[in-house]
């Protein structure tokens, strides 16, 4: 906390069911302002078909959900951050697991 940053890049790790459009803000030092937020579509992936979707001998059951793990472009500069993430979503489960920041340490403030 005693020295500046500069945040370059983030990676939420959410883990869904399907494909889902977000709005990603990172925000710094406890700012009261309002933030511009990001549109980003995050999809998970799971292979195979949906429960009783193709025929029973010839389908490929889906297994579970594999994390999304891409990095997404943000640049912030401060001493502390904090993330907000938004969705509207409708019939699928979607967990937000962790949030990943890559960015440079800078000198104290």
């Amino acid at each position: 906390r005693t020295s500046s940053k500069r945040i370059t890049s983030i990676r939420p790790v959410i883990q869904l069911d399907g494909s889902q459009a977000f709005k990603i803000a990172l925000d710094t030092d406890y700012s009261n302002k309002t933030l511009t937020a990001t549109n980003h579509t995050i999809t998970g992936l799971a292979d195979g078909s949906a429960w009783d979707d193709p025929a029973w001998d010839d389908g490929i059951w889906a297994g579970d959900a594999t994390p999304n793990v891409l990095w997404l472009g943000q640049t912030a500069l401060g001493r502390n951050f904090s993330l907000r993430v938004e969705a509207s979503v409708t019939g699928q489960n979607v967990s937000w697991l962790v949030t990943d920041y890559l960015g440079e340490i800078g000198g104290p403030r």
